[in-house]
């Protein structure tokens, strides 16, 4: 997928597999506007290794997000596969290497396909994801197969930190938000071997664990929330649980 800031459109790209040893746009995130037109550009500085490695960039969306009180404020959060979490200026992608943080959150050449979101409530702004292997976890969280969630503090750049993982057994799956009104009883939503979860979003504690599971939903699958229920695909059919109270 892809994200935007509300004048353009952000667009991530992976491998070159040709070998090539000039950047051709591999392992980039983009901003494009009005027609087509390519307005900014951020791309990693080991993109060679990552075209190698099979390391996209674009194995994951983009979020952006603002983040009152931060340098820079509007931020575009971008998580490839091997497991780093980039923060770039929306305002300013940066070319080659010019990310504001760089933060590991799994290890791994093959650490991370997800869907990744971002929610707000009152202790900050979050990004979380799943990962397939590597998680980087508080101690005492678990790690390898989770859902992660990066609590992002303002600052100067800003300094990421794991709030908190939540295990995964079965496939890895992209996570969604919701609130009562924009940051109010934050949820984090997910399957896990087909059965609903949904975790206090600011420290992934248990809230709900659905006594039933919906049979073979596939990895990188995202639940959607609609009129008082939590929907999610599996193969053949949907599985509908209404939202717990």
């Amino acid at each position: 997928g892809m994200a935007s800031d509300g004048t353009g459109v952000f667009a991530l790209t992976g491998n070159n597999t040709a070998g090539v040893t000039t950047h051709l746009d591999s392992e980039e995130a983009v901003r494009i506007t009005g027609l087509g037109t390519l307005a900014d550009s951020f791309y990693a500085s080991a993109w060679k290794t990552m075209d190698s490695g099979d390391a996209d960039l674009g194995a994951s969306n983009p979020v952006y997000f603002e983040l009152p009180g931060a340098t820079p404020a509007k931020i575009l959060a971008v998580v490839s596969k091997d497991g780093h979490l980039y923060l770039l200026d929306a305002g300013h992608l940066g070319g080659m290497g010019g990310q504001k943080v760089d933060f590991m959150v799994a290890n791994g050449a093959m650490a991370i396909h997800t869907a990744v979101a971002s929610y707000a409530t009152a202790k900050g702004r979050y990004v979380v994801f799943g990962t397939d292997s590597g998680a980087v976890c508080p101690a005492g969280g678990g790690g390898g197969k989770a859902i992660v969630s990066v609590l992002i503090p303002p600052g100067a750049p800003p300094a990421p930190q794991v709030a908190w993982c939540a295990p995964l057994s079965g496939s890895t799956v992209g996570p969604i938000t919701t609130t009562t009104d924009g940051t109010s009883e934050a949820i984090v939503w997910y399957t896990n071997n087909g059965q609903l979860n949904g975790v206090d979003a600011d420290t992934g504690g248990a809230i709900f664990t659905s006594t039933d599971s919906c049979l073979n939903v596939r990895q990188w699958t995202s639940p959607i929330a609609v009129n008082g229920r939590l929907v999610v695909t599996g193969d053949t059919h949907l599985c509908s649980w209404s939202a717990p109270r």
